[in-house]
């Protein structure tokens, strides 16, 4: 027989994240942190191309869109990690497109 603190801990165990989140959700996420720093103008320049082994690779076509990403860098990887609820990626890099 169990008792309600017994089955409230399953539950619990059941709900929480066990896994890491998937690429689409992290590209997804991203663009939306994008979205907010830099507007639309720049979530249209500036495009996520793939998550990999802690680094989100991204593309533009503009020196100046790499400039504003890399010193921004730390500030975007502190707001991704928290709309992820817990620090996934560790890096961003850029690469011209």
């Amino acid at each position: 027989m169990h008792n309600l603190s017994d089955l409230l801990r399953k539950k619990r165990k059941i709900n929480t994240r066990e896994t890491a989140p998937d690429e689409q959700t992290i590209l997804f996420l991203f663009s939306r942190v994008l979205k907010g720093a830099f507007g639309e103008q720049g979530a249209q320049k500036i495009l996520a191309k793939r998550f990999s082994e802690g680094a989100l690779y991204l593309q533009s076509p503009s020196s100046l869109w790499r400039t504003e990403i890399m010193l921004q860098k730390e500030n975007l990887l502190a707001n991704l990690n928290s709309e992820l609820g817990e620090e996934v990626v560790k890096d961003i890099k850029i690469s011209f497109s």
